[in-house]
């Protein structure tokens, strides 16, 4: 808010501008209108286009550029949050997925074709998992899955089984049938460490 008057007080005008106005100028004095527009337009597009890089900034930073799945490092922040939470009553598990023979896959049909399989690999995962649940891309063909209130091997060993179905469909890349399937690890949240 620009204020222009010719009638306000000083110390309204001064009370108005500590509650957001940007500016006040009096009618009597309107050649300084123009520039006072032309510096809060060129301050908000500035700040429109700081707020667009810090968005992109945290994306980059936090989000595999592939898959648009969480990275490494986010993967990381949100374990130390669950791992820091108060209660203790909130066990969760955290598998490990490892793509078989994706190394054979892009030493034969080239990367590209290699990011193809994440993709479909991504797409699975997700399908599979809820909202609640948080999968990242730990790097090359590692994914990992973070399960919370899942403390037993029984439930551990029914989400294995379905991570294990659907990877082992066939990927369809580029006009082949390629067969890839998964290896799974799975670690207990308090039982197999604190850390």
């Amino acid at each position: 808010f620009i204020i222009v008057s010719g009638l306000i007080a000083d110390e309204i005008a001064v009370e108005a501008m500590r509650h957001g106005a940007r500016d006040f100028i009096r009618k009597d004095n309107l050649s300084r209108l123009a520039p006072a527009v032309e510096r809060e337009l060129q301050q908000t597009a500035m700040q429109a286009d700081l707020k667009a890089m810090q968005e992109d900034f945290y994306r980059v930073s936090h989000f595999d550029g592939l898959t648009g799945l969480p990275n490494c490092e986010y993967l990381f922040k949100h374990l130390r949050s669950m791992t820091l939470r108060p209660e203790h009553d909130h066990p969760f598990a955290v598998f490990l997925i490892d793509l078989n023979r994706f190394r054979q896959i892009t030493n034969t049909l080239g990367v590209l074709a290699g990011d193809k399989v994440l993709l479909v690999a991504a797409e699975r995962l997700r399908a599979i998992f809820g909202e609640k649940d948080f999968i990242a891309r730990l790097g090359a063909d590692r994914f990992v899955v973070v399960v919370p209130h899942l403390a037993q091997e029984a439930q551990a060993g029914d989400v294995a089984t379905a991570i294990h179905q659907c990877m082992n469909g066939v990927f369809q890349v580029d006009g082949q049938e390629l067969f890839i399937k998964a290896s799974v690890g799975v670690s207990f949240y308090p039982r197999n460490g604190q850390n």
